[in-house]
């Protein structure tokens, strides 16, 4: 089961890394591109949301797979 548990935190955190990455290139895009303040607002949030959900989701598994249950 620990084999398991921990292909599935390298999968979460390849994500997360992919998830940054992507991140960084929507919020470079939508900032080079962006008619006003608004659009790039949106655009920063959307970036950062693309980098951001899927580091708590591996952090978070990751400190839940390191608890001592016992």
């Amino acid at each position: 089961m620990k084999t398991a548990s921990n292909i599935f935190l390298t999968l979460l955190w390849v994500l997360a890394i992919a998830g940054a990455c992507t991140g960084a290139v929507i919020t470079v895009a939508v900032v080079l591109n962006a008619k006003g303040a608004p659009q790039q607002a949106a655009g920063a949030a959307t970036g950062c949301a693309a980098a951001i959900v899927p580091y708590v989701l591996a952090r978070s598994f990751s400190e839940i797979s390191d608890m001592d249950w016992g």
